[in-house]
């Protein structure tokens, strides 16, 4: 649920949430991670080397892939996973400008944290999302998981700015 804040002086974050993939999602991509993990252990032409290293990647990924925490604050917007990395921060005067919107995943190529030339994604599934519509002309798109969390984000990044976008 989003804190407000009634101070901007303040370092307080006025908007935060947790942010996972679909069930269905979840599943598939750790299915497929863990059906990898099992035949890479249980292939013996396979050294052990290579592959207690890639079961416990295979682990780390699983862990990480399905859960980001969002949080707006005086310094902007921040996004990590739940292990704390990767993360990134993107400071308000690097902002121009704020929206919701609705984000399709194949817009982006799929699920997971997405770059390309245009920008940026955060993408957990499709639906409510919002857009960082940054001063270089390029943006940062992030699903949530329903339309008021998408709203809470955009007023608390708005009020920030000290703009009216939603």
């Amino acid at each position: 649920m989003p804190t407000q804040s009634s101070s901007r002086a303040s370092t307080a974050p006025t908007w935060s949430a947790w942010n996972r993939m679909t069930w269905p999602v979840m599943v598939l991509v750790l299915g497929t991670l863990g059906a990898t993990a099992v035949l890479v252990l249980v292939v013996d032409e396979v050294p052990w080397l290579f592959s207690v290293p890639f079961a416990v990647f295979v682990i780390f990924l699983m862990v990480i892939v399905p859960t980001w925490r969002m949080q707006v604050d005086d310094d902007g917007f921040h996004v990590r996973t739940a292990t704390g990395f990767p993360r990134r921060t993107i400071p308000l005067e690097d902002m121009a400008e704020v929206m919701k919107i609705t984000v399709n995943i194949w817009d982006w190529g799929g699920w997971g944290w997405r770059k390309s030339a245009r920008g940026t994604g955060l993408i957990t599934r499709s639906g409510p999302g919002f857009r960082i519509i940054l001063q270089n002309k390029k943006f940062v798109e992030v699903s949530c998981t329903d339309s008021d969390q998408a709203e809470a984000a955009v007023r608390a990044i708005s009020a920030r700015l000290g703009t009216t976008s939603v």
